[in-house]
């Protein structure tokens, strides 16, 4: 049995996690318009699996615009998964309890993705390392994040808590079994691409 290490992850509780699927949606649409997009160009069939769903927004906005593409998702946090679970009944995503360093499905991915969830992984190259082993051989991770900024105020503080920048998301694959491809940029989210090295 693989040792579980969640010290690096996002911890959610039920109250928590109803909170972030409620309040703070709205204000991340653009990552998740700009995640869909992104994809939705390059891979629209497929496998994809989506590490740290939350509360599964990603997968739901991805399954009724990608009808070929089988999706996965994983989340460390149970209260998360319920609310995912609850969201995407009806469909042919499969959600599961996992993180960054536990897959528990058996399948292969063109695609991995996180979306707001990496700037907290404690252990982000051991991730990507780990991630890499379920890429099938011309497979892509691709992380979304919003992009460092010097906004000010409450919503400036959250959003400097949970964001990367360019150097950041590079140096992430120093030492790991993958290669930086580039970054991409749309106003205030940024992603990060990697492949097998």
């Amino acid at each position: 049995m693989r040792s579980i290490d969640l010290s690096g992850e996002e911890h959610f509780g039920p109250l928590s996690a109803r909170l972030y699927s409620m309040l703070c949606r709205p204000g991340w649409n653009t990552v998740y318009r700009f995640a869909v997009d992104d994809i939705l160009s390059s891979r629209s069939s497929g496998t994809l699996l989506d590490v740290g769903t939350g509360p599964g927004t990603l997968p739901a906005i991805l399954y009724y615009n990608a009808y070929s593409l089988q999706i996965y998702a994983v989340d460390p946090s149970l209260s998360m998964l319920k609310i995912a679970r609850k969201r995407l009944s009806g469909t042919e995503v499969r959600v599961a309890w996992g993180y960054s360093m536990y897959i528990p499905f058996k399948a292969r991915y063109d695609l991995i993705v996180s979306s707001l969830s990496f700037h907290h992984w404690a252990h982000q190259r051991e991730s990507l390392t780990y991630l890499s082993r379920f890429l099938k051989r011309d497979g892509e991770i691709r992380i979304y994040e919003f992009r460092k900024s010097r906004a000010s105020g409450i919503l400036g503080f959250v959003r400097r808590a949970h964001s990367m920048d360019g150097r950041e998301l590079r140096s992430a694959a120093k030492g790991s079994r993958v290669k930086f491809n580039g970054l991409a940029e749309d106003g205030e989210v940024i992603r990060a691409s990697y492949s097998l090295s």
